[in-house]
């Protein structure tokens, strides 16, 4: 039974007489895998501020109300889960209080309209704004007819 092969570490001959140093090829991967990771682990966390202010927000959910928007589908879809989500959970958590029949689209409008009256506040969280908007709205009222 022959012995297994154990790899010899020096380098090997390639192609035209340069040597090629495995290991050392395999560390270069490694190194230039670590610094790829650490660019995009810097960068991760302004790009998702970015992506949750209503700066970000405010194209993608204008195009949503434009019916001849073609642009930006996945984002339109984004802006329309974040005001379904919010319109859902409004009576319930966030003290908003749409009248029955009020669409998404309505809702998106009303948010839309409320953000660019404020254009000081662009930086801040689409998803607060929204909530604001639809709040302000459409509040709820308790059982003497004053906002609750």
């Amino acid at each position: 039974m022959a012995e297994p092969r154990i790899p010899d570490p020096t380098p090997e001959p390639y192609g035209d007489g340069m040597l090629l140093c495995v290991s050392c090829a395999m560390m270069a991967a490694l190194m230039v895998a670590i610094v790829t990771l650490l660019l995009w682990a810097t960068t991760a966390p302004a790009q998702a501020r970015d992506f949750d202010s209503a700066n970000h927000a405010l194209q993608a959910c204008t195009d949503y109300i434009n019916p001849d928007a073609n642009r930006n589908m996945f984002a339109q879809g984004d802006c329309a889960g974040v005001v379904r989500t919010i319109f859902y959970f409004g009576r319930t958590h966030f003290n908003a209080c749409p009248p029955r029949g009020v669409t998404i689209w309505q809702a998106t409008r009303v948010i839309v309209a409320y953000i660019r009256a404020r254009p000081s506040r662009l930086h801040e969280d689409f998803r607060n704004l929204a909530v604001e908007a639809l709040r302000a709205a459409w509040p709820c009222r308790n059982t003497t007819g004053n906002p609750a």
